[in-house]
């Protein structure tokens, strides 16, 4: 309206304000969201019987690989239906509430006087990923896929803000507007 009003009607020295206003940069992220087709796929070509259980309780919960390899039985209340992390990347400890899938599968799993969940390495939750995938014939897929789908549907459930961040562990509001916007844009 303004470029209309100085270029066509005449008031050349209108200035239109908006030109100065910068747009939010996207994400420099990957953006990647798998669908129920290839989550199966992953899950029927794992090759590895800790797989299986490590996808799911990632989807379900949004945890970092790094978090469910060292994760401990003794961090887990199944009666309150919570998981504590007493480490996370961005040095706090975070409670993460179990949805009733992830209440399952963790309640399905023997805990045989084992200090920790599952007896494996993060590198090897990746390794173990990047051959189902292979195997599953997906491509651009990465096991950080499966936190940033469990952080997305957060988000769509209508969460708050800071309920949002606090589940997810995100202390900066750059990192959550990478799921915000995300999802905005297939609105």
């Amino acid at each position: 309206m303004f470029n209309v009003a100085a270029n066509e009607w005449g008031y050349e020295k209108l200035i239109n304000p908006t030109t100065r206003v910068k747009l939010p940069k996207l994400p420099s992220g990957r953006i990647r969201r798998f669908n129920a087709t290839e989550f199966e796929l992953i899950i029927q070509n794992s090759g590895s019987p800790l797989l299986r259980p490590i996808a799911i309780l990632a989807v379900e919960t949004g945890m970092r690989r790094s978090e469910i390899a060292s994760l401990e039985w003794k961090y887990i209340s199944l009666v309150k239906r919570t998981l504590l992390i007493p480490i996370t990347k961005n040095g706090e400890a975070r409670d993460v509430p179990l949805s009733p899938i992830a209440l399952d599968l963790l309640k399905s799993l023997k805990n045989e006087g084992n200090k920790k969940v599952f007896d494996i390495t993060a590198h090897a939750i990746s390794i173990a990923f990047g051959r189902a995938c292979k195997r599953a014939k997906l491509v651009n897929l990465h096991f950080h896929d499966l936190r940033h789908e469990a952080i997305t549907r957060l988000f769509e459930q209508g969460l708050s803000l800071p309920e949002f961040a606090t589940i997810s562990g995100h202390k900066t509001w750059t990192m959550l507007r990478r799921y915000i916007l995300d999802w905005t844009m297939r609105c």
